[in-house]
């Protein structure tokens, strides 16, 4: 008895879901294909953002893209113990993009920024590979970011 109430909520559960209009981005496939990209700023996080965006072009596509990106990392004080001794660190990344569509003469701006904490660790290569592990994380995401406003800017255009 209880495993058909069962099979009958997932179900019903199934058909709520499948009419309510979602549905997923599809993220695979690039609308856009990126001619040039002019880089500023941090050199590391910058060496990711162009190889990982210039893997997702899509040649074939009809938007031509030019992009200019600065990124700026500030690294915070975020929490000290009571020897006034750092406990921990605020990492902010922020990425100025400037994009222009091939054969059009306006250029636009967006503003992505991610942040993310690290702890100091008593060994300080510990601390290094701590935040060197945020940067790594908090890049991925940025350029996640990136690629869906790129993806959205495109679809509009």
């Amino acid at each position: 008895m209880r495993a058909i109430k069962k099979i009958i909520n997932i179900i019903t559960v199934s058909l709520l879901l499948y009419g309510c209009g979602y549905s997923l981005v599809n993220k695979s496939s690039a609308n856009f294909n990126i001619i040039d990209i002019s880089l500023s700023g941090e050199k590391r996080i910058n060496y990711n953002l162009k190889n990982r965006l210039m893997i997702n072009n899509s040649p074939n596509s009809v938007n031509k893209l030019s992009l200019s990106i600065n990124t700026q990392k500030q690294k915070l004080v975020k929490n000290k113990n009571i020897k006034n001794e750092i406990t921990s660190y605020q990492l902010v990344i922020n990425s100025k993009i400037t994009y222009k569509f091939v054969g059009k003469t306006v250029e636009k701006t967006f503003n992505i920024s991610e942040t993310g904490d690290y702890k100091v660790s008593t060994h300080s290569m510990n601390t290094l590979s701590n935040e060197k592990k945020l940067v790594a994380t908090l890049t991925d995401n940025l350029i996640d970011k990136i690629y869906n406003r790129l993806n959205k800017i495109s679809d509009d255009n």
